[in-house]
């Protein structure tokens, strides 16, 4: 191998082992993150996990040490851990109750597979050794054949879960959280179905015989869609943090609460004196701290009253009277006499970003899209 391409080599091996590396610290910080739905934070940690484990494989295929032989080996086993991770990451979003005795059924066959890699990577050079090299051929088929039905089953039936969830949806009052989660999931699935895709693509080339014959063009396609996947998850999970944090039952929160339902409806009444009268939403600092001082309560008492009322975080409560407010002020023809970012500026928010981000999310369009379908009318 020339100097050259042993320098490409050792580069991508370094950004493999980062994208790796990434991917397992993220899988770390769900799993010790506090907040949000902690049990639906598991499950993505397992697959962020596996994902990166996928990337790190690439790295066993030309180190000779045991750590990185290890891996190589059990990472065949961890196929059988992505669909269940994503069925139940799903589950736990979407119902109130999930039976933690009946979890460890789902990840039955995983740990089947994880006996069967060890062993197998305990006694290669025995196996390697044998003369029954169809046996061997039939066993590798049989693995990857409920590898793809294993996974494929899995997708279905998150699909299915997801499918129930948007009928909810239709049927009730959709606030942004739950907005949020259900695009979220979507996202999800087309991840999962894309990553289903390359396992049934991969499979196939090796039931076949191709893949040893376009094998670099193959780890590269794959490898490259791992690293993608990898990155698109903790950039989406980062960029919205309702995601990981934001996702609440709030019922559950507050259980403990030892606020009455009276209590709780003269406190929304209060606050919607000073959204409505005082028009409160109008200062640009406005924290949950500040509008609890000046409704002489407590800050979570009022996070309470905003979760279990209107089903939304602070910010995005807030906001939703902001945009409205916005929105008059382009119908009355404010838009005239100043520009959009004027009309953000003035509605409370710190910037036209922001403004333009908290005004799609509301409306599916730009403050200047609706202001175009408003001249249309």
């Amino acid at each position: 191998m020339s100097f050259h391409l042993l320098k490409i080599e050792l580069n991508s091996q370094l950004v493999l082992a980062f994208i790796s590396l990434l991917g397992v610290i993220w899988a770390l910080f769900l799993l010790i993150h506090e907040r949000g739905n902690r049990l639906a934070n598991k499950f993505l940690a397992i697959l962020i996990f596996v994902l990166s484990i996928f990337v790190l494989r690439r790295i066993a295929d030309i180190n000779t040490s045991i750590f990185f032989q290890l891996t190589y080996f059990l990472s065949h086993a961890f196929v059988y851990l992505i669909g269940p991770s994503i069925y139940l990451y799903i589950k736990s979003l979407t119902e109130s109750k999930i039976v933690l005795k009946k979890i460890w059924i789902h990840y039955t066959l995983w740990a089947l597979a994880m006996l069967l890699m060890l062993f197998t990577f305990i006694f290669k050079e025995q196996i390697l050794k044998t003369d029954n090299i169809e046996f061997l051929k039939i066993l590798s088929i049989f693995l990857i054949i409920t590898q793809v039905i294993h996974i494929t089953t899995y997708i279905f039936y998150a699909k299915k879960q997801l499918k129930n969830t948007e009928k909810k949806l239709v049927r009730k009052q959709q606030t942004s959280i739950s907005v949020i989660r259900f695009k979220w999931m979507e996202h999800l699935m087309i991840v999962a179905v894309i990553f289903g895709f390359l396992i049934l693509l991969m499979h196939f080339l090796i039931i076949t015989g191709g893949y040893y014959e376009i094998n670099n063009s193959v780890d590269f396609l794959f490898l490259t869609m791992l690293c993608i996947i990898i990155l698109n998850i903790i950039y989406k999970s980062w960029k919205q943090p309702e995601i990981i944090s934001g996702i609440y039952k709030e019922n559950y929160k507050y259980k403990n609460s030892q606020l009455s339902d009276t209590e709780l409806k003269k406190l929304k009444s209060n606050l919607e004196v000073l959204i409505k009268t005082e028009e409160i939403y109008l200062i640009p600092e406005l924290s949950l701290n500040q509008l609890a001082v000046k409704m002489n309560i407590q800050a979570h008492t009022l996070s309470q009253l905003i979760n279990e009322h209107y089903n939304q975080t602070f910010f995005n409560f807030i906001n939703r009277f902001r945009i409205e407010y916005a929105k008059n002020k382009i119908k009355e023809g404010e838009i005239i006499n100043m520009t959009f970012e004027g009309i953000a500026y003035e509605s409370g928010f710190n910037s036209k970003s922001t403004f333009n981000r908290a005004f799609k999310k509301y409306m599916n369009c730009t403050p200047k899209q609706y202001y175009k379908t408003l001249i249309k009318e």
